[in-house]
């Protein structure tokens, strides 16, 4: 999995910045009692709380306010110490974007 970082905020990191393209499958919001805290992985999606597709971001600080608004679905385990060095910019002016060259799914690994 290759994933250029197209926007890296202080309070999170978004896969490709701008809400375009995917998959075209929309996918229903799913809420949890889960927080927005650092290091938890969630969808992106464009004000349509139902139109989440393949973008998401990775929370680099608690914000409660995100709490109830976008599907948490995951948690990054290990390798937080890497996420916190992705350069922070974003825009058409954002040269070089940092890029994710392995993410793993847990799930995916269990028998």
């Amino acid at each position: 999995l290759h994933l250029s970082i197209r926007r890296q905020r202080q309070m999170c990191i978004r896969d490709r910045g701008e809400i375009t393209g995917g998959t075209g499958e929309l996918l229903d919001a799913e809420f949890s009692d889960l927080s927005h805290y650092k290091g938890m992985v969630s969808m992106a999606r464009p004000g349509d709380i139902n139109a989440a597709d393949s973008q998401f971001f990775i929370m680099t600080a608690y914000v409660p306010g995100l709490d109830g608004e976008y599907t948490i679905w995951g948690e990054v385990v290990s390798g937080m110490r890497y996420v916190d060095k992705i350069k922070l910019g974003e825009g058409p002016d954002f040269k070089s974007p940092d890029i994710i060259i392995k993410m793993q799914i847990a799930a995916d690994t269990i028998k």
